[in-house]
């Protein structure tokens, strides 16, 4: 190489150097992740979050990004638009809540690639989050829904329903119980769900109905080790319980739009303690291990399973005539039959 081509170079790699300072070119960083498939990318921001400590369920949860990634058809960062992010969002059946959680999973990537310059924009910056209403979305399964539901279910999902149903256990909860978690002979059967898995990050003693305990221990294999995963490989995704929804005879979504998903479940424990508190909202509190009680009656509730009708049938008649029967069809018409004839007398005077 000559002298005159040499200093050429030199001139260019200068050139190249001054543009990107003054932000006219990408970083190198970006230049290259360009060329890297997009969930390679992925795994180097995974074993950031470890490295700095961050817990082991938040690595999972940015972990399934290469779901969506593979959904919207994104191999490489080019591919990453907001016109195939807003088509996914469009015929996902996922809730509002979810497809937000989604947005916000993978912002947070693009917000780590920033820093690290392998991006100089995220490119979803400008995608609004869906408007999540207040209306309700989600519905509880009636005490026969559930009978069938875990009538027709394969024993060992069976085993998952009936336990998020009679304990109230998250999703995650359940996946990360092991058969140590569980003590079977007290008089009382309980589940110590360790603090690392619960959402509060704090160990919750749950006790369980005999008939959970018992589908338990059924679905175990012979001389299991404690470290074993009780439900493992057993929680189903969306789809497939859907296809146990429809086996049973039930409908996905119902008139109003509300959905049944898993934690749907979750919902029908709240609804049927809630019955068996017998009004006692701290001790549902309790039960459902909220912090604040306003989660409770905000979030868990199914107002088509109230028992409405029965608080109107006690309330006072504020028309029976006194000594005539209360709160009954036959006193209610005599007593506004006697009213009207009084406020007819009455009128008749004031003529």
């Amino acid at each position: 190489m000559d002298k005159r081509e040499a200093e050429r170079m030199l001139h260019e790699e200068r050139v190249k150097t001054e543009k990107r300072h003054h932000g006219m070119l990408p970083p190198e960083e970006a230049t290259e992740a360009r060329q890297r498939p997009l969930n390679e990318l992925l795994e180097t921001f995974l074993g950031q979050l470890r490295a700095s400590g961050r817990a082991e369920m938040t690595v999972k949860k940015y972990r399934t990004l290469g779901v969506l990634f593979a959904r919207c058809g994104w191999r490489q960062l080019e591919h990453v638009t907001e016109k195939s992010f807003r088509h996914w969002r469009e015929h996902s059946d996922l809730s509002a809540k979810s497809k937000n959680d989604c947005l916000k999973n993978t912002s947070n990537f693009f917000h780590w690639m920033r820093r690290v310059r392998m991006v100089t924009e995220n490119p979803l910056q400008f995608i609004e989050p869906v408007k999540v209403t207040a209306t309700e979305f989600r519905r509880a399964l009636t005490t026969e829904q559930a009978q069938r539901l875990c009538r027709v279910a394969p024993p060992q999902r069976a085993a998952v329903y009936l336990t998020a149903m009679r304990t109230g256990l998250r999703r995650k909860e359940l996946q990360g119980l092991t058969v140590g978690d569980f003590t079977f002979a007290a008089p009382d059967p309980f589940v110590l769900v360790p603090a690392s898995i619960t959402k509060n990050r704090q160990e919750a003693k749950l006790f369980l109905p005999d008939e959970v305990a018992l589908v338990i221990r059924s679905i175990l294999p012979d001389n299991p080790m404690p470290f074993e995963k009780v439900f493992a490989g057993m929680v189903p995704r969306l789809p497939r319980f859907k296809k146990d929804l429809e086996l049973a005879g039930i409908p996905f979504q119902d008139e109003q739009g509300r959905r049944l998903d898993l934690h749907a479940l979750r919902l029908t424990f709240c609804m049927d303690a809630g019955d068996a508190c017998g009004g006692d909202l701290r001790l549902l509190q309790a039960v459902m291990r909220h912090s604040d009680i306003r989660t409770t009656m905000r979030h868990y509730k199914d107002s088509s399973r109230l028992p409405t009708a029965s608080v109107i049938a006690k309330l006072p008649s504020l028309t029976a005539v006194s000594g005539t029967q209360h709160g009954t069809q036959g006193g209610t018409q005599t007593g506004v039959a006697a009213g009207l004839g009084e406020s007819q007398a009455v009128a008749g005077g004031l003529k």
